[in-house]
């Protein structure tokens, strides 16, 4: 069943293997969301998740991992429903380059092999990439076993969407509830909407009117 204990049928949505009771999640913790995405902190991982798993219980939780990024990665696998790695935020690790990304990439790829259970793993694409960089990382994402992408504002989601002819499931974030929505009439699968507990409670109930 869809995280959560009260179901709309008519929203709720498998995205990647996990099930969600509507499209709609946040970075902050809120009632409405029905999925929450975290960082890990720097420390004292594993108790970190037990206190998520415990504070978030019945919804998805999408980890995104940005810092330690083999560290968290192996730390936060058992535990996440999606992990997200963010090699761009504040310049990742050592600011690294495309070939560097890829070949950290495929490391973790290969780790994932190790586990017994299957998660989703999505790439964040940065907006500041340059033309042949996106294309570098959206044809290692298609080939590679790359589960869905990440992105930031509506227009990129709409080119993210052309480039890969809908193949990969997109999560848009956004801080716009109008946005949002308009994240999602453009073919994303989920919305990561940051703009405050209201807007995200606002934004699922025109989805379940719509």
């Amino acid at each position: 069943m869809p995280f959560g204990k009260k179901n709309n049928t008519k929203l709720a949505k498998e995205v990647s293997g996990v099930l969600f009771r509507h499209p709609i999640g946040s970075s902050m913790p809120c009632k409405s969301a029905s999925f929450i995405v975290l960082t890990p902190p720097k420390e004292d991982v594993i108790n970190w998740i037990s206190a998520v798993r415990q504070q978030f219980k019945g919804k998805a939780v999408i980890v995104d991992v940005s810092e330690d990024i083999q560290r968290n990665f192996s730390l936060s696998y058992d535990f996440a429903d999606i992990l997200v790695l963010n090699p761009n935020k504040n310049g990742g690790i050592n600011a690294m380059d495309i070939s560097d990304t890829v070949s950290m990439l495929d490391s973790l790829l290969s780790l994932r092999l190790c586990y017994e259970k299957y998660t989703p793993v999505y790439l964040r694409l940065s907006n500041e990439l340059t033309p042949d960089e996106l294309n570098t990382l959206l044809s290692y994402s298609r080939l590679s076993g790359i589960d869905g992408l990440a992105v930031q504002g509506l227009e990129i989601v709409k080119d993210i969407l052309e480039l890969t002819q809908g193949r990969l499931p997109v999560i848009g974030c956004t801080e716009n509830p109008q946005e949002a929505l308009q994240i999602l009439e453009a073919g994303a699968s989920l919305v990561e909407l940051n703009s405050g507990l209201l807007a995200v409670k606002k934004t699922v109930k025109i989805l379940e009117k719509s």
